[in-house]
């Protein structure tokens, strides 16, 4: 799976991106899975909020104007971003949160180089043919099934059955006479070409023939121990990105906008529309289907994006201010580490890295973690325990 290095410049210069109006499709079942299922009903999900007052209510134009200017500081007046005071939330991870991390691998097995056989859950895709042609709702790229339980039409589980991941077979079967989700099926042969793209199985107890037979670890108590570690450093990864976050946010407040830079605004906006298309697509519609589901106007999603962008390019430009004090530049050894310890971290080449995506969005995740680093290294950072559900739970009751 390729992946991406995103996350933290959302979280620093996009978080906007979302429109308040943003809803959920209505879920209506795949169209090859109704074809393949022996009985299948619709289910749909709607969104409540989508049509809310706030998503729907005007954005007003801050007055701010936009102008055609490379000079981030006329733009810009800086606010403070050394010598801050923060606080640092601490997640204390408990031994249940273990046990569960543990339960869920247990419960749901990667299984790589054995046949599935019946109760795993398997990834599929599939091409559908009735009389060698393909025919409407008989594929799809990705498709999760419990067999055995999948509810297609009779043959396709058995079928499946046996196979190993990355294998590629061809299932001839009968859909049942009468289909009652499509008339025309009925009694009519039809040939599925299944790949299995991965397999899940289910057990439902931790023993050390699983510890030696699904993981590195050779018994019980080394694996407890590993998978401790494995959720104390996403905790740990967490709490630190949200004080990355959060920190962002203050030094982007501080911050006074004197004028737009036309660039940044048009960029901000050329990112987002290209967000919500694909984002529109995932819900199986286009742009103005999008709008509709979600109830916004024209003019409604024209604010939002434009404040939005807003948005973005201010904290675009508090970034370029302070790469520019800073002096940081891409030919230094700090961006060189940097650039091989985030490929490293992805298990990707530096050049893989970069072709995957884009030596635009490398170089401004780059550019992030190398301002971050130096307005945490200024600061004083107070760690402060988190909250845990049975304080908070306290709490509640004594109010």
């Amino acid at each position: 799976m390729k992946k991406k290095i995103v996350t933290l410049m959302l979280c620093l210069s996009m978080g906007a991106l979302v429109l308040s109006g943003c809803g959920k499709k209505e879920n209506k079942d795949n169209s090859a899975s109704s074809s393949t299922s022996s009985s299948s009903e619709s289910t749909s999900d709607k969104s409540s909020s989508s049509t809310s007052d706030s998503s729907t209510a005007a954005i007003e134009d801050d007055g701010i104007p936009i102008v055609d200017e490379k000079d981030v500081f006329k733009c810009i007046e800086l606010g403070e971003y050394k010598g801050l005071k923060l606080e640092k939330t601490v997640t204390p991870v408990t031994d249940q949160e273990v046990e569960d991390a543990i339960v869920a691998n247990y419960s749901n097995t990667t299984i790589e180089d054995e046949p599935c056989k019946e109760g795993d859950t398997v990834t599929i895709s599939y091409v559908g043919k009735m009389d060698g042609k393909e025919f409407e709702g008989g594929s799809t790229d990705e498709a999760y099934i419990t067999l055995g339980a999948s509810g297609y039409i009779d043959g396709f589980d058995d079928g499946v059955i046996g196979m190993k991941t990355g294998e590629t077979k061809d299932l001839n079967l009968t859909f049942p006479d009468p289909y009652q989700p499509n008339e025309d099926f009925s009694g009519k042969p039809v040939v599925f070409t299944v790949t299995v793209k991965s397999i899940s199985r289910p057990f439902t107890e931790l023993t050390e023939d699983w510890v030696k037979e699904y993981t590195d670890y050779s018994n019980i108590e080394e694996y407890r121990k590993g998978i401790k570690k494995d959720v104390e450093d996403q905790a740990a990864a967490t709490d630190e990105n949200t004080l990355k976050s959060t920190t962002w946010e203050q030094v982007v407040k501080s911050s006074t906008v004197k004028q737009y830079q036309k660039s940044e605004i048009e960029a901000a906006r050329t990112e987002m529309e290209a967000w919500i298309t694909q984002y529109a697509q995932m819900m199986g519609t286009d742009l103005e289907g999008y709008k509709e589901q979600t109830g916004i106007t024209d003019e409604e999603f024209e604010a939002q994006l434009q404040s939005g962008a807003k948005s973005t390019a201010q904290s675009r430009m508090v970034m370029k201010a302070i790469v520019e004090l800073e002096g940081l530049s891409k030919d230094d050894q700090e961006y060189k580490d940097i650039l091989a310890k985030t490929a490293k971290e992805y298990k990707l080449t530096e050049e893989e890295l970069i072709e995957q995506n884009g030596q635009e969005q490398v170089d401004s995740y780059i550019e992030s973690e190398r301002v971050m680093k130096r307005i945490l290294d200024s600061a004083t950072i107070k760690e402060v325990p988190a909250e845990t559900e049975e304080a908070a739970t306290s709490s509640s009751s004594a109010e």
